[in-house]
């Protein structure tokens, strides 16, 4: 059996890797983001916020950037983070 942290940073290479893959050969990321399987629980999380101008967003996971790209037109004080180099290269980008 590989130690906790061996399999950790395997797993996260792993993850990391298939991330890259997946952002450098889609335009617009995986396949089923095409489809906005999770827009409206996005649009009412949005809509219960309220105002979020110049408060502090963390989000986890940047992806293809809307998100970001939506919060930011909303003058939220945003840092993003995606496991995927890539993707946070397209997120600066957009």
């Amino acid at each position: 059996m590989m130690p906790k942290r061996q399999y950790l940073k395997t797993r996260h290479e792993s993850e990391e890797k298939f991330s890259d893959h997946t952002y450098s050969t889609k335009s617009k990321g995986p396949k089923h983001y095409s489809l906005n399987p999770t827009l409206h629980i996005y649009n009412a999380m949005i809509e219960s916020l309220g105002d979020i101008s110049g408060k502090r967003v963390l989000e986890c996971g940047c992806g293809t950037g809307w998100v970001t790209f939506d919060l930011a037109s909303r003058k939220a004080i945003l840092d993003s983070f995606d496991i995927s180099q890539v993707a946070v290269d397209r997120t600066r980008n957009l």
